[in-house]
């Protein structure tokens, strides 16, 4: 979903630039821009797996928005990380509709390029693209999520958390639901992250709702 509106701006911005993808623990999922700078982004270590995260990349648009969970921006020299120090970089959360972080979206571009371009264009990205997880959310029936969790051998019980998760319900929420405890459901989130291949929420997101 994130990776298609990107796609469409991307298009649309006429100057050199980056957008990048994360998930809530600042670990790059998906970049976006123009060839020769992806290029050299990989060429630098900056590529899908990469962590922005600080205490593996220092300071950055999307450690920074870690710490304060909000939107930021982070100019040239500012970056510890050698690649970015010719880059602005503002990076903003993207929250669920319970304000829970599910990841970050950041925009990097050269230094020689005013900032305040960006705030307005990544905030009007930002708010839509957490109107669509709303709505798929709230559209998303129990059977097509079956249907999705089926290749994953998911234990009826694994099954019903994992449909919670996407409902966005809690943990509290579910345990009473289901009549277990707290710590059963986190067990069976555990377990379904393991089996589905992620990590956290926003990649169990990312792979059932985009």
């Amino acid at each position: 979903m994130a990776t298609q509106d990107l796609s469409s701006v991307y298009t649309e911005i006429g100057i050199p630039h980056l957008f990048m993808i994360t998930d809530s623990n600042g670990t790059a999922i998906h970049l976006i821009g123009q060839a020769e700078i992806i290029d050299k982004a990989c060429g630098n270590n900056v590529n899908m797996g990469t962590s922005f995260a600080f205490e593996y990349a220092g300071i950055n648009g999307i450690s920074l928005a870690m710490q304060l969970h909000s939107t930021v921006v982070v100019q040239g020299v500012q970056h510890t990380m050698r690649f970015f120090k010719d880059w602005n970089c503002i990076c903003s959360p993207v929250r669920t509709i319970d304000e829970e972080i599910i990841g970050y979206i950041d925009l990097s571009f050269s230094t020689d390029v005013d900032v305040t371009f960006a705030v307005p264009l990544l905030k009007k990205m930002i708010e839509k693209l957490e109107r669509k997880l709303k709505k798929s959310r709230e559209s998303i029936n129990k059977e097509a999520a079956y249907l999705l969790f089926k290749p994953y051998n998911l234990s009826n019980r694994e099954r019903e958390v994992a449909f919670g998760w996407l409902q966005n319900k809690s943990v509290l929420q579910m345990a009473h639901l289901m009549g277990i405890t707290e710590g059963t459901v986190r067990n069976m989130l555990k377990k379904v992250y393991a089996k589905t291949g992620v990590r956290d929420k926003g990649q169990f997101f990312k792979k059932f709702l985009t």
